[in-house]
């Protein structure tokens, strides 16, 4: 137990922990039932979505990277959506950060703090390119599964590339690039995550059911395994990645396998509600949280706090639930009123004012 916790404060000094935006995914399945959870924890005073995103199967979609390629001849990916699907997109922008589709792919972008450095742009790469930030939107649009949507993303160059800041009159022309790692699930069980480190693409296989923050996944995996046989009433009571990702994964290694769809949609918000992280106590509060039914292509969207300036406010605890059935949705082939397109189209280099690289809360306090 005492190795244990030395672990875990050791990484406060070796890891700088993110104050900017906090995240926890966790992925429930058996016996055909899959599920999975998603907090987003932020700091920002900020206002919700005014509605959820969605791409229609036959739209067309050019990748947001031309403003950011030094080579303006290079080709962005282009494609036309194969499968539709519907997620929470950034304030702003068509980019999503956490979705699903109607054939039971879900795909989510979790912080990653200081440890991410994107790849460097390769002129020699024959491949279009793809901004990391529109990465969600093409794996929803383009792939079955896990194994279909690591194949699409091999034939891409990924880049950098930038969303609006927090939408105001105060902000326009501000833009941030975010430090960011993907988590892909589907309805089989199959999981990926992808992180960018020393400027390489690294792909985990074989993730595990649990993702948050820094430090990077196979130091959290590691860290996590030393609490195996720790008694479950000491785990790390705080709302750090370590500690949220420690908590987290030793719940879900002891729930049980879900014997219906029921099961994994509540097993999976048990496990998220022991990190969420409230308000007051905590600087990032959890805003809202995302459940996908990925058997049957239902997006359930639960908006916990917003902020009205420098004030946070909460949801009826109640009434709040949203649930989406997707394939409903689509079957109407329109963006419904109250949603908004997730069509990716490439924002014009001349809106782009100053661009703040948010490794940490300081660099927008």
């Amino acid at each position: 137990m005492k190795k244990a916790y030395l672990i875990v404060f050791l990484s406060f000094i070796i890891f700088p922990i993110s104050k900017l935006l906090a995240c926890t995914n966790v992925f429930i399945y058996g016996n055909g039932n899959t599920a999975v959870a998603r907090t987003t924890d932020y700091s920002v005073s900020t206002s919700m979505n005014d509605g959820l995103g969605v791409g229609l199967v036959g739209e067309s979609n050019t990748a947001d990277v031309n403003s950011y390629l030094p080579d303006k001849s290079k080709i962005p990916v282009q494609w036309v959506n194969k499968y539709g699907y519907i997620g929470y997109p950034w304030k702003g922008s068509p980019s999503l950060v956490d979705g699903i589709n109607g054939v039971g792919v879900y795909a989510g972008l979790l912080y990653l703090g200081v440890c991410t450095k994107y790849p460097t742009y390769n002129a020699e790469d024959p491949r279009p390119c793809l901004g990391v930030l529109n990465v969600i939107n093409y794996i929803l649009a383009t792939s079955c599964s896990v194994e279909d949507a690591l194949q699409n993303l091999n034939k891409i160059q990924f880049v950098q590339n930038v969303v609006p800041a927090i939408t105001s009159k105060e902000s326009e022309g501000l833009y941030f690039l975010m430090p960011l790692h993907v988590v892909i699930r589907d309805k089989t069980g199959d999981s990926a995550v992808i992180e960018w480190l020393d400027g390489k693409t690294v792909i985990y296989r074989d993730p595990g059911r649990v993702l948050t923050n820094e430090p990077p996944l196979d130091w959290q995996q590691r860290n996590a395994e030393q609490y195996d046989k720790v008694d479950m009433r000491l785990l790390p009571p705080d709302w750090s990645p370590v500690s949220r990702f420690v908590r987290a994964y030793q719940i879900v290694s002891h729930l049980p396998v879900p014997e219906s769809e029921n099961d994994a949609l509540r097993t999976a918000m048990s496990a998220l509600q022991s990190v969420q992280a409230p308000p007051g106590v905590n600087e990032d509060p959890t805003l809202w949280e995302s459940l996908s039914d990925l058997k049957n292509s239902i997006y359930y969207f639960l908006p916990l706090y917003k902020f009205n300036g420098a004030k946070i406010s909460g949801f009826n605890p109640v009434t709040s639930w949203r649930t989406f059935v997707l394939n409903d949705i689509l079957s109407k082939r329109v963006i419904p009123e109250g949603f908004v397109s997730a069509a990716i189209k490439p924002i014009a280099a001349s809106n782009i004012k100053n661009v703040i690289i948010l490794t940490d809360r300081s660099s927008i306090d």
